[in-house]
């Protein structure tokens, strides 16, 4: 410690803290703070929004969610189409191979 020693002051009024009740952050052993509570710095963050915000932010949310999963759908039927392209191709070079080559398919297999 510096050199004076630290008084213990309550976290509710600000008071200093009788002795006996140093060790506590409020006064109420000895009985109730002397003074009305300190006033409460502001808090932000989400904890603290309004109900209103809430429900707005709630809502953009939402919308950006439809737009992502609106999204997806657009890229899995264009997979699901190049999957379908793929497999026919696989097929018709299939076909084109068992014509031409077939005996060498079939012994290989």
């Amino acid at each position: 410690m510096t050199g004076a020693a630290q008084v213990a002051l309550c976290r509710i009024c600000g008071e200093p803290m009788a002795p006996g009740e140093q060790m506590f952050y409020y006064h109420g052993s000895l009985g109730p703070c002397p003074k009305p509570p300190l006033p409460r710095p502001p808090v932000g963050g989400f904890l603290h929004m309004s109900a209103d915000r809430w429900v707005e932010l709630s809502k953009l949310a939402s919308l950006e969610m439809q737009d992502a999963l609106a999204e997806v759908a657009a890229q899995r039927a264009e997979v699901r189409r190049l999957h379908a392209l793929l497999v026919a191709e696989a097929d018709r070079f299939d076909s084109c191979s068992m014509a031409h080559h077939g005996d060498r398919i079939r012994a290989a297999l």
